[in-house]
């Protein structure tokens, strides 16, 4: 074999195992990207879950508090405090988990779930104290189904959801 044959076949040697190793490094690359990408995505399903939780637990907290208030009959305060707990308890893991999410979307959010925590339990308070027609009046004038509603439209969006952020 001619010497140039062989500086060639060498030359096309080390170029090949020069691109073997590009390809390995871009393809580990890309692995450790796409695995911390559904590291990202399981994060926001686990708060989407949180979130559907909180928003179950907010409005059935809400739901039996009015009925208690309807059918006017006293009731202990602490019958509530176990689901008025639970409800605070929820709120702070999402807002410990993504204490690093300093948008405004969260902390509005959290600012309408921490009012509608306050707006229910007042009126729970209010029933006990002074019966059903002030409590009544209470939550017609904290207008709680606004802040219903304004709770329901932002938990609907993943708002919190990073990956998610500008698709709605």
């Amino acid at each position: 074999m001619s010497r140039l044959l062989r500086y060639s076949l060498l030359i096309v040697f080390f170029a090949a195992i020069l691109a073997i190793v590009f390809l390995q490094f871009n393809t580990n690359r890309n692995i450790d990207r796409l695995v911390e990408g559904n590291d990202e995505v399981l994060e926001e399903l686990v708060l989407k879950d949180d979130l559907q939780i909180l928003h179950t637990n907010l409005f059935t907290l809400e739901s039996k508090i009015r009925g208690i208030i309807i059918k006017g009959g006293k009731v202990k305060a602490d019958t509530l405090q176990n689901e008025f707990d639970s409800v605070n308890l929820l709120l702070q893991k999402i807002i410990l988990a993504y204490d690093t999410i300093k948008a405004p979307p969260v902390n509005e959010f959290v600012s309408l779930v921490t009012r509608k925590i306050a707006i229910n339990k007042t009126a729970f308070e209010i029933f006990n104290a002074s019966g059903k027609t002030a409590a009544e009046k209470y939550i017609i004038s904290s207008k709680s189904s606004v802040l219903t509603d304004s709770i329901k439209q932002k938990q609907g969006r993943p708002m919190l959801c990073t990956t998610f952020w500008y698709a709605n």
